[in-house]
């Protein structure tokens, strides 16, 4: 796997991007040249990573975290095949479980 996250991203909480005109936010990130797009946790995480991937032709977008004690884990494992087969090296999934962290 390889992903140019850039040296410039764009992170906000997972409720602005979904109240803020998703498609049309995140294509004009992409042509305004950001690295990535970070999302903060919240329940639809992965509806929203999928939504800017498929409506953007380049940029990356990588969840903060996604926290396992509040995702069941066998959906967002499901869901982040799902996307990164549409769309190879757009997705990063960083996983919080117990006291440490991983990337996906």
């Amino acid at each position: 796997m390889s992903m140019e996250l850039g040296q410039v991203g764009v992170w906000t909480p997972l409720a602005q991007w979904v109240d803020a005109g998703l498609g049309e936010a995140a294509a004009e990130l992409d042509e305004l040249g950001f690295g990535a797009i970070w999302l903060g946790n919240g329940p639809t995480i992965m509806d929203v990573a999928a939504s800017i991937v498929d409506t953007t032709p380049r940029i990356p977008v990588a969840t903060g975290i996604v926290n396992i004690w509040v995702h069941p884990v066998e959906p967002i494992a499901a869901r982040y095949a799902e996307i990164a087969a549409r769309h190879p090296d757009r997705l990063l999934l960083g996983l919080l479980y117990g006291d440490r962290k991983s990337v996906v």
